[in-house]
């Protein structure tokens, strides 16, 4: 009889202590988890090393920021465009030129 009692009194303890510690138990385990992943499995960024552009006898570094990074660039899916009018630029934006422009 004494081991049923005693049993059924750690049981009771058991499913008090189960159901107070459950969710921040459940929450400590996430956040472990996650650290875990972001220091072993996180994808270091690695940014490339800018390319040179050429054009003429003008050469520019550049570095693709844009795509979904499954296509690739290549000749045949890059258009360039060199327009050779001046633009134009408002006022306020000519103004701020001509005080950056070194003289």
């Amino acid at each position: 009889m004494e081991v049923i009692i005693s049993s059924l009194v750690g049981g009771i303890i058991g499913l008090i202590l189960g159901v107070v510690f459950e969710e921040p138990l459940r929450t400590a385990k996430k956040v472990l988890v996650k650290r875990i992943r972001t220091i072993f499995l996180s994808k270091r960024l690695v940014i490339p090393s800018p390319e040179t552009f050429t054009l003429e006898n003008l050469k520019a570094a550049w570095l693709v920021v844009d795509g979904n990074g499954e296509l690739a660039y290549t000749p045949e899916t890059i258009k360039c465009r060199v327009e050779i009018t001046p633009i134009t630029l408002p006022p306020e934006i000519q103004s701020l030129r001509t005080s950056v422009v070194v003289k």
